[in-house]
């Protein structure tokens, strides 16, 4: 390729050019005959699609498979700049002035490889695994199961967190709250953590334990 092609064209038509790659049926095969062709860091020096980075596709399809919910451009750039720092993270999104999604789903997964040592302890209960995780997005959060597979440990938390606490149902909400006698503000979202918490953790499984517990905080 003509050396300085990339170099001429604005961050803006490079970023749309990438993000439509992404979205391609098989974009592994594109990504990979970037890398093969030089053009990846043309992009950005630091960028590479890696062996591995093609193995933790293979996972990636499964997922997308498992939930047909999940963005695959949203995967396939999580894995792709998986092994950026942070400052390669933030140089990548100023240089090619990522729109909000792509912009997020970076910070949130350099947020998450932040927090590897607490996901990957075996004695993390449930409660603060989802206390963790709760803040950030499925797509994110499945980057970085795809590309932590082989730490067992780490991996099943999240696993655990996506197919049993993300989506458990609330035993009470804000309204049961004030029908208790709870004064509307701040009390109530710490009242609901709570419960949640101990929902998460198995000390209540029923409306009629959660709301037990809801009293004795309350006295």
């Amino acid at each position: 390729m003509d050396d300085g092609m990339l170099e001429r064209t604005s961050p803006e038509r490079v970023c749309a050019e990438l993000c439509l790659a992404l979205a391609e049926p098989h974009p592994a095969y594109l990504l990979e005959r970037a890398d093969q062709s030089g053009v990846t860091p043309h992009i950005f020096p630091a960028l590479h699609w890696t062996p591995p980075q093609h193995v933790r596709w293979q996972r990636a399809q499964l997922a997308l498979a498992l939930d047909v919910a999940l963005a695959k451009p949203s995967l396939a750039l999580g894995l792709l700049t998986y092994e950026l720092d942070e400052p390669e993270r933030e140089a990548l999104r100023q240089r090619y002035r990522l729109p909000g999604d792509p912009a997020r789903l970076l910070r949130e997964v350099g947020s998450l490889k932040a927090l590897r040592a607490a996901l990957g302890d075996p004695a993390l209960p449930n409660s603060r695994l989802d206390s963790l995780l709760a803040p950030y997005r499925v797509e994110a959060i499945t980057v970085v199961q795809i590309a932590e597979q082989e730490n067992d440990v780490l991996a099943g938390a999240i696993s655990r967190y996506l197919n049993v606490l993300r989506p458990l149902a609330p035993l009470l909400n804000g309204r049961d709250l004030l029908g208790l006698g709870v004064r509307p503000g701040p009390q109530v979202g710490a009242l609901l953590a709570q419960l949640r918490a101990a929902q998460a953790d198995g000390v209540v499984t029923t409306r009629d334990e959660a709301l037990e517990l809801a009293r004795k905080h309350m006295a």
